[in-house]
């Protein structure tokens, strides 16, 4: 299987499902960004490449983390959302310190794409306050936009903006590209979810 088939069919397959979950099971939602936070955490640094682009698996997890939170916002509203991010940030971090006690350390350091890091505190820092701000500016930008796809693409911008120069402080112009690379990946992503949450919206428009 080429790495575009393989892309292309994992980021539907996740897609559908998170889709499935919005309009059947909305109260599972909160669980389903978890359980992708947690595949982010775990097996997000798999290197791959689609398009000529440098990409790794996180970047169709978090992209479909923004979809569902984008979503949720329309859906639910902003109150709860709010209160759903707190919830999944408490569970990262209780994951995170259960890692660290059992010494399993999801993300490989000293080397991480290829780049030597200072420590895994730089990246797991980075990761945590990235996901904060960047779940954050999306419900911002979901209310004052009144969309989902374009607070989606913004919202992951702030992401990478955030997460590489603290993860990488120092080394940042070592995974510029990758940065930008998987930025371009993320962005794919929303399209790709683009039809799914505009029949959701559909939906609700005609119920």
């Amino acid at each position: 299987m080429s790495n575009e088939l393989y892309f292309l069919l994992s980021t539907l397959v996740l897609l559908s499902i998170s889709t499935v979950v919005l309009r059947l099971f909305p109260a599972y939602t909160i669980p389903l960004i978890g359980t992708l936070m947690v595949g982010i955490s775990t097996c997000g640094a798999a290197e791959i490449k689609v398009l000529g682009l440098h990409s790794n698996t996180g970047n169709i997890f978090y992209g479909t983390v923004m979809y569902l939170t984008s979503m949720q916002v329309l859906m639910a509203g902003r109150e709860r959302v709010i209160k759903s991010i707190k919830k999944v940030f408490f569970v990262l971090i209780c994951l995170q310190l259960l890692f660290w006690i059992l010494w399993i350390n999801p993300h490989p350091v000293p080397l991480f794409l290829g780049v030597v890091v200072n420590s895994s505190a730089n990246i797991v820092a980075a990761s945590f306050l990235a996901f904060v701000i960047s779940q954050a500016c999306c419900v911002f930008l979901v209310e004052r936009l009144k969309g989902f796809a374009i607070p989606s693409i913004l919202a992951q911008v702030v992401d990478s903006a955030i997460f590489f120069p603290i993860a990488f402080y120092g080394k940042i112009g070592s995974v510029f590209d990758f940065a930008i690379d998987g930025l371009k990946i993320k962005i794919v992503v929303a399209l790709l979810a683009w039809p799914f949450g505009a029949s959701i919206i559909k939906k609700r428009s005609t119920a």
